[in-house]
């Protein structure tokens, strides 16, 4: 399990105003910084040189200021989130990556919220929108119908209980890694409905006009469910490696 943080560079323009970017750092050494790199702190840097680096040390949001020392006055500042956001590598051949909770939730076992296909606030009824990168940013999204099939194909399922919450574990076949789902059920009309017995996760595939796919499973079977949109089910993010 890991944690994705970003780091900040800070560029003063013309010396009256101020830039900020969020990127990621060169982690891998390939002389580039794309999508590959993940950093574990965040650089400042003031014009083009490199002034301090600051490390993470706890989750949540933090202005960084820079001021020049030249009298002028001039300062640069970013935001940077830390979000925390865990996962598990299932060494799956598509290199998916599975956060360790819901949306909404802060550990695996725990419920977390329950969103409409295609809305990015808890039964809100927006239009078609990934709820998981609206809430958690970054390359967080929902999995595809594709990414469910080769959760189920690549892993073995197991009806069980984490700290007596019901759901199933996925364990993967190839490196013995594994992601709990709880059994949250679904809400319909403002009703919490099979909250304990089933689970019901939206996939980002439609099915024409009015459904979507979703992975549904029960103490019996885990597999393929097609729902209205318009209920509301669990969302479990996943990235890629």
């Amino acid at each position: 399990m890991k944690k994705t943080l970003l780091s900040c560079f800070l560029l003063l323009v013309m010396s009256i105003t101020a830039n900020a970017q969020i990127v990621k750092g060169d982690m891998n050494d390939d002389k580039t910084v794309d999508i590959n790199d993940v950093v574990s702190s965040v650089n400042v840097v003031l014009g083009n040189q490199p002034m301090e680096v600051i490390t993470a040390v706890a989750l949540g949001t933090a202005t960084i200021t820079c001021s020049a020392n030249d009298g002028s006055g001039v300062t640069a500042s970013c935001t940077v989130k830390v979000d925390g956001h865990e996962y598990v590598d299932l060494g799956l051949p598509s290199r998916t990556l599975w956060a360790t909770t819901n949306v909404g939730a802060d550990s695996p076992e725990e419920y977390g919220d329950y969103f409409a296909w295609g809305e990015t606030t808890p039964q809100s009824n927006n239009a078609d929108d990934d709820a998981a990168r609206a809430n958690w940013g970054g390359d967080w999204r929902m999995p595809t119908r594709a990414e469910f099939e080769e959760l189920i194909d690549k892993t073995e399922q197991e009806w069980t209980k984490q700290n007596n919450v019901a759901g199933y574990k996925f364990t993967s076949k190839t490196n013995g890694n594994s992601i709990f789902l709880p059994a949250a059920g679904y809400r319909w009309g403002g009703e919490l409905i099979d909250v304990g017995s089933d689970g019901y996760y939206w996939s980002s595939t439609p099915r024409g006009e009015y459904d979507a796919y979703s992975l549904n499973f029960d103490s019996d079977y885990a597999g393929w469910s097609i729902g209205d949109r318009l209920g509301g089910q669990s969302l479990r993010p996943v990235r890629k490696n």
